[in-house]
């Protein structure tokens, strides 16, 4: 449990990111952005499928304040390393840092 004046981080993938895929080194629109349904995608743990959802940064952003925690700063990262030119045009990665505010 967070107290308040507390702070919480999240890197996680950036939300635009779940709805392409690549083809070459182009990226191709699958599933689209704002595409919730569940999709099931090859696993990473013992070759298991998996099943993935999509959230939109509304829904993060909507849930951490439902939370009681406001939203400080907004960082959106390209990717690391050596990719085609396409790659970096798209954000990979997000940085959100919050904050616990007393009810």
């Amino acid at each position: 449990v967070l107290k308040p004046g507390g702070r919480f981080l999240l890197f996680e993938f950036h939300p635009f990111l779940f709805g392409l895929s690549w083809r070459g080194n182009r990226p191709w629109v699958t599933s689209g952005y704002f595409n919730q349904r569940p999709r099931i995608v090859p696993g990473h743990r013992k070759g298991r499928p998996e099943v993935e959802i999509n959230w939109k940064m509304a829904d993060v952003l909507n849930a951490l304040a439902g939370a009681g925690l406001c939203l400080e700063r907004a960082e959106e990262l390209p990717p690391g390393g050596r990719r085609s030119e396409y790659f970096y045009r798209i954000p990979h990665r997000m940085i959100l840092l919050f904050t616990k505010q007393s009810r």
